[in-house]
């Protein structure tokens, strides 16, 4: 039989005991990140539409239920105002509309989009842009596509996925017409 000392006993209870207290540091990280909510996000996006020269219609879906934060600004040294936007719920599928009135004719506008749910949290945001048409009359230039991805077709991942859109961006034009759906 081997004689174990009083000192040798004491060190490896005190060290079992702060191996049980501290754990193994994988599950500790793993139960420190479950305990941190998570942010909202926007599955589908946002939407601009039916931009007139003094109006725009913002549309976003939220992952939750939350109310619609909108953040409008006119560049870069224009003043950003933030607009509170409806609820999101589960009666509106998750979605928010939000009408912008009172804009002026001519400019280009910068909004940004969020939801902020009941306890305050907000989601993650993205960015987007709109121009208000002039008043007077001026040339508008359009470009037009339709159901770009059915059955897989118009994607091309050797030119890095769907090159039409990167051509209809390079026109540049006053606004796109999309026939389509959202499946």
């Amino acid at each position: 039989m081997t004689k174990t000392s009083r000192r040798t006993l004491l060190g490896g209870s005190l060290g079992g005991a702060a191996l049980l207290a501290v754990g193994s540091p994988e599950p500790r990280a793993q139960a420190t990140s479950s305990l941190i909510p998570s942010r909202g996000t926007l599955p589908s996006g946002i939407q601009s539409g039916d931009v007139t020269p003094r109006g725009a219609m913002l549309w976003a879906r939220s992952d939750r239920p939350g109310r619609m934060l909108v953040e409008l600004s006119t560049g870069r040294r224009g003043g950003r105002r933030t607009h509170k936007g409806p609820w999101a719920t589960p009666k509106t599928d998750l979605t928010a509309k939000l009408e912008l009135k009172g804009l002026r004719p001519g400019r280009e506008y910068e909004y940004r989009i969020q939801f902020e749910d009941t306890d305050g949290r907000l989601g993650k945001e993205e960015v987007g842009h709109f121009s208000t048409p002039s008043l007077g009359s001026a040339p508008q230039s359009f470009v037009w596509t339709g159901d770009t991805a059915g059955q897989g077709y118009g994607i091309n991942p050797d030119l890095e996925g769907m090159v039409a859109y990167r051509a209809m961006h390079a026109l540049r034009p006053d606004f796109l017409i999309h026939s389509g759906d959202n499946i």
